[in-house]
């Protein structure tokens, strides 16, 4: 878990004083919280262990949702991080490598050149990584960094998620299995060369920055 009294940075402002931009949102009245979602990092997991629990939602599975921290000021905020690198790889391999043609309006001939993770990664760099789609937006850009919090780790997954259940007085099963797992032969970093490394690590700067992260680290 990290203090999240570290991550204050510049926030998006959405036609209101008190509205902090426009996020996927999952808010629940019983108990009362906020998840800010964050593509590929653990999220389809965490999102049947709620449903599990019986939690009364307020919002479901929303996305662009405008957040106001003086409406949920009451309610208990978090989400999760991920290395950027090994995220972008779980993307890459759930998304590109399984061919999915009009994924990110990408057309059949674009997808079989991104068989290359390589080519891929040279093709988000030419995108905006604050409105890219949201499996390779910046992580900082999904998430409320001044008004979460728990900012629990993907690499921490279990014991952080144990955590958040337990301040809201959920009940959690002994064991639960990761959903929608990226099936990959490796770790993230056998899939970099150190000129996409690079690029990558540009690409994600901010969340490098913001939530402590280096290549090496995973």
């Amino acid at each position: 878990m990290m203090d999240t009294a570290s991550l204050s940075g510049p926030r998006e402002r959405a036609g209101s004083k008190n509205l902090l931009g426009r996020y996927s949102l999952t808010v629940c009245s019983s108990p009362r919280l906020v998840w800010f979602r964050n593509a590929k990092v653990g999220t389809r997991t965490l999102y049947h262990l709620l449903k599990d629990a019986s939690v009364s939602f307020e919002i479901e599975h929303e996305f662009k949702v405008p957040f106001d921290p003086e409406q949920y000021g009451a309610y208990f905020k978090f989400a999760f991080v991920r290395n950027p690198w090994d995220r972008f790889v779980s993307g890459w391999k759930n998304k590109i490598n399984p061919r999915k043609v009009g994924f990110m309006k990408l057309s059949a001939e674009q997808i079989d050149t991104f068989q290359d993770i390589g080519k891929f990664a040279e093709h988000l760099a030419t995108l905006d990584p604050q409105t890219c789609n949201s499996h390779f937006r910046s992580q900082s850009a999904l998430i409320e960094p001044d008004a979460v919090d728990y900012l629990g780790r993907f690499e921490s997954f279990e014991a952080d998620v144990r955590a958040i259940f337990g301040r809201l007085h959920l009940t959690l099963p002994d064991t639960f299995p990761h959903r929608n797992r990226s099936k990959r032969e490796g770790s993230y970093q056998d899939y970099f060369t150190p000129r996409v490394r690079d690029l990558i690590g540009q690409f994600y700067r901010d969340d490098i920055k913001r939530f402590g992260y280096s290549f090496e680290r995973g």
